[in-house]
């Protein structure tokens, strides 16, 4: 193994080695996996086993990663605490959940999520897959949303971000009962005291707003709800526990999701290109994903702080964050042989050894 790459290594090691609660070997694994995930953008393991620099032949690191994946206990394994330190997120948090699906032969992946806002940016804290095509059903949305609460802790969580399909009679009474805030979007055949939004609706001109400065009762609990026309057929209607003047704008928050998805698959590593179909190895497989992604995050972070990010005519920056630290980590581990690299590779164990 070349010698900066061994040292890459060992820093990835070094940095999750204190959070992450595994065997010596499976840290040592993880960090080999996070290292080659960013080096080749892939989560192709017959890519990522022929990428890993380690003495053994590519078929046996292939059946390592396999054992990995089959074995390793990643719900206990204090990766969400990693993460959010890795970032330096600290205090209250804001909670958006979100689901991404893909077909792989004639099995369906459907990959149920949980992450933290964070600066324009979307963390994954819990996840859970399911072998089906769609919308879950609220019992599995609270669970996923449960365990990501209770792991964080209910006292730090400040609100709950999510679309239409998860304002559903079993979350609101989970969020009711538990007293946590949230931003949800609501169904325009969803009815307030009784008449349908569409019906108190049709009135408002194209991208005014509704302004209800009272509760009403939707599924039978008492919210605020905040409403705004997008076209004749279309309406962004949120609802929270309390009347909020920034309801509608806060809800955007929800979208980051989306980038993060966009970061994991196309965009990033490449998620549908792992060829997996089995939920649990899925799932173990997001882990080591979801620590790559943060680092990139983490080190566009800094480089962007070196060099803040020019903005198109549109006020749109002309790379994201995590794009910027995708390419910068890319280059530099594919090129450390190279001459010149020693001062970019230092930067890049300080920032490890430092999480």
């Amino acid at each position: 193994m070349n010698k900066n790459n061994q040292q890459a290594h060992f820093a990835v090691r070094a940095a999750i080695n204190e959070k992450i609660q595994g065997s010596r070997h499976a840290v040592k694994l993880i960090s080999q996996l996070v290292v080659s995930f960013l080096k080749m953008r892939s989560s192709n393991l017959a890519v990522i086993a022929n990428s890993l620099e380690t003495p053994v032949k590519v078929s046996s690191s292939y059946k390592q990663i396999q054992r990995f994946l089959k074995a390793f206990r990643w719900r206990a394994s204090g990766f969400a605490e990693l993460q959010l330190e890795m970032l330096g997120i600290g205090g209250t948090l804001d909670l958006v959940i979100d689901r991404t699906e893909w077909k792989f032969g004639a099995v369906w992946i459907n990959i149920l999520m949980v992450s933290v806002w964070h600066r324009g940016a979307a963390i994954p804290v819990g996840w859970k897959v399911f072998s089906r095509k769609g919308v879950l059903s609220g019992r599995h949305h609270v669970m996923v949303l449960r365990s990501a609460v209770e792991r964080l802790g209910a006292a730090r969580v400040r609100k709950v971000f999510g679309d239409r399909e998860f304002a559903g009679r079993e979350m609101f009474r989970y969020l009711f009962e538990h007293e946590l805030d949230f931003c949800l979007r609501l169904k325009r055949s969803h009815l307030a005291d009784g008449i349908a939004f569409k019906q108190l609706c049709i009135e408002q001109q194209v991208r005014v707003k509704l302004k209800i400065k009272r509760k009403l009762r939707v599924l039978g609990y008492e919210m605020a709800v905040s409403v705004m026309k997008l076209s004749e057929s279309e309406y962004l209607i949120c609802a929270s526990r309390e009347v909020e003047a920034q309801a509608l704008a806060e809800y955007a928050k929800r979208w980051q999701i989306e980038t993060l998805f966009g970061c994991l698959k196309s965009r990033g590593f490449n998620f549908e290109e792992t060829h997996l179909t089995r939920r649990t190895r899925i799932e173990r497989l997001t882990l080591v994903l979801s620590l790559a992604f943060c680092l990139a995050l983490q080190t566009g972070e800094i480089k962007v702080k070196e060099k803040p990010l020019k903005q198109k005519n549109n006020a749109r920056f002309e790379r994201s964050v995590f794009r910027i630290g995708l390419d910068y980590l890319q280059n530099l581990l594919v090129n450390l042989h190279l001459p010149g690299k020693c001062r970019e590779f230092n930067l890049l164990v300080n920032l490890l050894s430092c999480t």
